[in-house]
């Protein structure tokens, strides 16, 4: 018996889920760093909440149900429940939570997701797709594309799944922000601590959303509520599904083996990201790859590299030892490939079987388009 269930969070007003650029001069293990190089005075935070953001909230609450939060409980149900770690980069379960899927906007219900047609709507001639060409240079071989203008930007969009409704980010998010002043520990303030901080805030009718899928039988306590997750204690409502028979990210790894398992070497495929992307480098010297579009996304975690002992204190006690950083292939990127060997190759890459744990918590998910 299935036991997927989407899981709806709708921000009660505005929120901020941190980025590198914080405010504080504790981002680095350098301790002989140049103080002013650590402290950041515009502080903007990240439009959508980290994967490992979503497993500790799950944890959290499931702990919290069963009462497991206090410092004197039963740590072996809480083990059973949760796992014995957090998020390490190579943890693929946590207890009783399976597999989390990426987070996407909601509106009125329906799942909205990456979409990227790489159209320069101000051209001279409206609204004409962008093309490449592999062309032959000196030392090799590269890509060229055609009809760019670099002076208009190539926006993100959200589309509902049949592509036939557009959002693009000022729709769906505003940025409101303040100005303050940052207190030490002993209540003064300090000459460098006036700051800047830009929230988020979603719009009217949209909401987050992502699938979480638990062991078979679990049984599950989630109800109605509020919930804090972030920064500042960002408020958001929290709703939970009946069980789910598939999600729609396992209909689209169904159409993307379909597309793999037709290709044919003279066709030429679009790969959408759904979601940030733990790839290796090696990706961007692939000559498979023909040309891509694409950011890069900060992303840190906390390594332990003992059991978790302390439940009521998940985010220090429990062999923490240090903090991650890492850079992912940002969301909305798009990569092009030609022929069905090198979309194999490709795929492969953000696949990244080697390491499933990053796709366990939902990220590497992508979407092929044959668009040639």
């Amino acid at each position: 018996m299935t036991n997927k269930h989407l899981i709806t969070l709708t921000p009660v007003g505005n929120y901020f889920f941190g980025s590198e650029g914080g405010f504080g001069d504790k981002n680095t293990e350098d301790a002989k760093a140049d103080k002013d190089q650590l402290i950041n005075y515009l502080v903007s935070g990240n439009n959508f909440p980290q994967q490992t953001t979503l497993l500790g909230m799950l944890r959290f609450e499931l702990l919290r149900k069963k009462g497991l939060l206090a410092p004197k409980h039963n740590s072996k149900e809480a083990i059973t429940l949760v796992g014995s770690s957090g998020f390490n980069g190579s943890e693929t379960e946590f207890g009783i939570i399976r597999k989390l899927s990426p987070v996407f906007i909601k509106k009125a219900g329906n799942p909205l997701l990456p979409s990227r047609t790489l159209v320069q709507s101000e051209n001279k001639e409206k609204n004409r797709q962008l093309n490449f060409t592999k062309s032959g240079v000196k030392n090799g071989n590269g890509s060229l594309l055609n009809n760019y203008d670099a002076k208009n930007h190539i926006d993100y969009e959200f589309a509902n799944q049949s592509a036939t409704v557009l959002h693009q980010l000022n729709g769906i998010f505003s940025y409101p922000s303040q100005i303050g002043i940052k207190k030490n520990y002993k209540g003064q303030t300090d000459d460098d601590a006036f700051f800047k901080q830009t929230f988020r805030r979603l719009k009217k009718g949209f909401a987050f959303a992502f699938y979480a899928e638990f062991v078979e039988n679990a049984k599950l306590e989630f109800e109605k509520g509020i919930i804090a997750i972030g920064g500042d204690q960002s408020l958001f409502k929290f709703e939970f599904s009946e069980p789910l028979a598939n999600t729609l990210f396992d209909i689209i790894d169904i159409e993307n083996n379909d597309i793999i398992s037709k290709a044919t070497e003279n066709e030429t495929f679009e790969i959408l990201l759904l979601n940030d992307c733990m790839v290796s480098n090696k990706i961007f010297d692939d000559p498979d790859l023909q040309f891509s579009v694409n950011d890069i996304q900060d992303f840190r975690y906390i390594k332990t590299n003992s059991a978790t002992v302390h439940f009521s204190n998940l985010d220090i006690r429990g062999g923490l030892i240090k903090s991650i950083k890492a850079e992912m292939i940002a969301r909305s990127a798009v990569l092009f490939v030609k022929g069905k060997k090198a979309l194999n190759r490709i795929t492969a890459y953000l696949e990244n079987e080697e390491n499933p744990a990053f796709k366990n918590i939902g990220y590497n998910y992508f979407k092929i388009k044959k668009i040639t």
